[in-house]
Order: structure tokens, then sequence, then C-alpha cells
């Protein structure tokens, strides 16, 4: 099944009406990223009409401008603190106390995502050293939540390597 959505007004602009896009809104977000924002578009069907906007049913969710005229590029923004793995759904809808058909509504659909499991990646996989003094970087490649420590290895570990700069961190590193 699709839904299209439609809006009438003439051609002199006497029935004007708001819309906001993208419907519906779908975020998709994996716990340690970035919260996400979404990029939102309130337009008419003609002229420039002050509209209000509000997001509902989602904890923490908010919109850069709750008012504005069209055509008006406000934000949807997600804070993820607090929300545990699963799916939230809410409502975005804005309006226009100068329109004929007063508002619109889209559902927002939010999927949040346990992070996927740790794996590294170390780059050179291996270096090899001459008898004399010589030095060299690694370079850790990890997801943005995963922990890491540098340590000289071995048994027992030789005492002529010595770590420098950086020995742990979260995420990609040197």
């Amino acid at each position: 099944i699709r839904t299209f959505f439609v809006t009438v007004d003439n051609a002199a602009g006497q029935a004007p009406a708001v819309s906001v896009s993208p419907k519906p809104v779908n975020i998709l977000y994996i716990q340690g990223n970035p919260a996400p924002s979404v990029p939102l578009t309130v337009s008419s069907t003609s002229g420039t009409r002050a509209f209000n906007a509000t997001v509902l049913g989602i904890q923490d969710a908010s919109l850069s401008a709750n008012t504005g005229t069209t055509p008006g590029s406000p934000t949807l923004n997600v804070n993820t603190t607090n929300l545990a793995v699963g799916n939230y759904s809410g409502l975005l809808a804005v309006n226009s106390p100068a329109g004929v058909y007063f508002g619109e509504a889209t559902p927002v659909n939010l999927t949040v995502l346990a992070p996927p499991p740790c794996a590294y990646t170390l780059t050179p996989s291996s270096a090899s050293v001459s008898g004399v003094a010589s030095s060299g970087t690694f370079d850790i490649s990890t997801g943005p939540t995963c922990n890491w420590t540098a340590a000289v290895g071995g048994s027992p570990a030789p005492t002529w390597v010595t770590l420098t700069g950086t020995t742990s961190g979260t995420g990609n590193g040197t």
C-alpha cells in the first residue's frame, strides 16, 4: 500500500495550506554514535505563511524552531542519553493559523540499536626493528565505543621495548 499526500489550493492562493517533509520521518540510531538530527522542510501551497511546529511522543525529541515562516527548515533533534534499545513512535505536526487547511502531521519512527561487538584492526599488523634504536607507530581502528589498551607482550615481556604516547583510548587511535 502506498500513501500519497495531496493538498489542494486554487490558482489565486485562496486556500493555502502548510506541509512538512519528509513523510514519514524515519531515524535509525546506533548507541554510541552522535545524536541524530533530521533536517525538515515546512512549505506552503502559496505565499509565505507563518507556522507552528511540534514533535510529540518521543522522549527528549525537540525542534530547533517551533515557529517560523514558509519556506522553513527546522531540525528535529533527539537527545539519546536516556533512550534504551527499542522502537519509539511519535508525531511531527505543523499548522498555520492563516491556512484554510490548518495543518498536517506525519509519523516519526525512531529505532535505537545496540552498538555492534568490538572488532580491532592494527595497522601495520607487525613490525621489525634492526639492532639499532628504532621507532614506529601503529594505528588502531575500532568502533567509536570500543576501549583499547596497548601493552608490550610476551612472557617475560622484553625490557628493550618501550611504549610512548597514548597507550589506551576509546575508538580509533595511534
